[in-house]
């Protein structure tokens, strides 16, 4: 017996893929020179651009992509990520990348909750890893940052708003991170 699984195959307009990013209900397609997020029906969904972009450079490490929101290192200024609605292609923060202190290795967001608690994860080039709260109305908060230093790699839960993280070759779990940004 053979178990034949339902799938969608459509054609992708520029043809050299060099990254794929998922998430719950789109995905992201890096090809040549451009960036396109679909649907998992193979819609278009946005084509997000920003100044002097270069998909050339774009990783895994370097993009995150949520159901609501799109975040890019910027290579020019490797302090800065770029901010997207995943749903428009549109910048947030008035068009302006949020910026760090120092230069960010990688980014991440997580998938789970309302648009106006998502939460952009960066670890920085000192292996620090920083919490930021991505609300859309009052702008950017600024990054908290989490845990002791030294963070190798980090994911999000994609069912419950859980990080996990490898820290000094431990592996780490906070089980509800955003409680940094309460006051006390």
């Amino acid at each position: 017996m053979r178990l034949t699984l339902p799938s969608f195959i459509f054609e992708l307009m520029g043809g050299s893929v060099s990254l794929i990013v998922q998430c719950e209900r789109l995905f992201l397609v890096v090809d040549g020179n451009s960036v396109v997020i679909y649907n998992y029906e193979g819609r278009v969904v946005s084509n997000p651009k920003w100044p002097r972009m270069r998909t050339d450079v774009l990783s895994g490490r370097t993009v995150a992509l949520a159901n609501d929101t799109l975040a890019i290192r910027d290579k020019d200024n490797e302090k800065g990520v770029h901010l997207f609605d995943a749903t428009t292609g549109k910048m947030l923060n008035d068009g302006k990348p949020w910026e760090h202190k120092v230069d960010i290795a990688e980014v991440a967001l997580d998938q789970v909750g309302p648009t106006q608690e998502r939460c952009l994860s960066v670890v920085d080039n000192n292996r620090d890893l920083y919490l930021v709260q991505l609300r859309r109305v009052g702008g950017i908060g600024r990054g908290y940052k989490l845990g002791g230093g030294m963070v190798q790699s980090l994911k999000w839960n994609d069912g419950a708003n859980v990080l996990a993280a490898l820290q000094d070759s431990n592996l780490v779990v906070w089980y509800c991170p955003a409680v940094i940004f309460v006051d006390s």
